[in-house]
């Protein structure tokens, strides 16, 4: 209409323009996890979906954590989706889609119509950073990003591949008269093309309904199966862990994935049939490589040769 136009080229939003011209970033899109198909231009867009809940004990710590850092639970979630993607992408930095609804001014907020959309939301996921430090990061673009919303004009990306959407009622009530309303179930509509769409639903008792809406011709079930793991693990960390743990420390590969790991790599059980101990075999390999790495936690390490010192002091 005349007015949002008046609105784009007036001079108060000006700032709004540049800030969308300085904050977005290209490469930043440019995200591909492990074992997609990278066909995608050939392919039909396939939309499908997995579910979960997240129980209320469990939203309930993601609130207080969230609360301790003067932010949202939409925001810290968020903040766990973006430093999965950073850890099986191996990008410090990356931009997602988030949903606004469009409706910033007045005259928009009781018009018919979809005016909610993805925006590109910027995230430092620096390995050594605090988590609190992304969050806080998150919080400010996506403050910046909600003011200046109806500004935003595509930079030349096609599609933004990695989405979130918070929902805040999972079933939302419309009211036709006094004595009529109706009750929206799982109400949803693609806007545009995506590779992976995070969205969580609040619960009236407080649990969140995550769905996790994929397209099927980029990613295949168990992937994104997986991915939802990944992300719940990452969640429960946050809410277990202390609350200054850097972005590297969130553990990300979930129980059934590190079972699945560990099979793999002791490979198949065979009975030992040697006369040697368990010391002195360990005593033989560190004869043979004394420098080699025994075992190692977090950011230290110690070799055969040092493990084989301190066990014959």
């Amino acid at each position: 209409s005349e007015w949002q136009h008046e609105i784009l080229a007036s001079e108060e939003t000006a700032a709004g323009r540049a800030h969308w011209r300085q904050d977005v970033e290209a490469d930043q899109f440019d995200l591909t996890l492990p074992l997609e198909n990278s066909s995608l231009e050939a392919q039909k867009f396939s939309p499908q979906v997995l579910s979960s809940t997240l129980d209320v004990n469990t939203v309930r710590q993601l609130e207080a954590l969230a609360e301790r850092h003067d932010s949202a639970l939409s925001n810290s979630l968020l903040a766990a989706f973006c430093l999965l993607l950073s850890r099986l992408t191996a990008a410090p930095q990356l931009s997602l889609g988030v949903s606004f609804d469009g409706r910033n001014y007045d005259e928009l907020s009781d018009a018919l119509g979809l005016f909610s959309r993805f925006l590109p939301i910027n995230a430092d996921c620096s390995p050594d950073i605090p988590f609190a430090q992304l969050l806080t990061s998150l919080d400010h673009s996506i403050s910046e990003a909600q003011r200046w919303q109806e500004l935003f004009t595509s930079s030349g990306a096609t599609f933004l591949p990695f989405c979130f959407e918070f929902v805040e009622e999972a079933a939302p009530a419309i009211s036709v008269t006094d004595s009529l309303c109706f009750t929206l179930h799982n109400p949803v509509a693609y806007t545009s093309r995506f590779k992976v769409l995070l969205r969580c639903l609040r619960h009236t008792d407080g649990s969140l309904h995550v769905q996790w809406h994929y397209d099927a011709a980029v990613y295949s079930e168990v992937e994104v199966s997986r991915l939802a793991e990944r992300w719940l693990t990452a969640v429960d960390g946050l809410c277990t862990q202390r609350s200054t743990q850097r972005v590297d420390e969130v553990e990300v590969v979930g129980a059934t994935e590190q079972e699945e790991l560990l099979r793999h790599s002791r490979g198949e059980a065979q009975a030992w049939s040697g006369g040697e101990c368990v010391h002195e075999l360990f005593a033989a390999q560190a004869a043979r490589t004394p420098e080699a790495v025994a075992v190692s936690y977090e950011q230290e390490s110690v070799s055969y040769g040092e493990l084989n010192r301190r066990a014959n002091r």
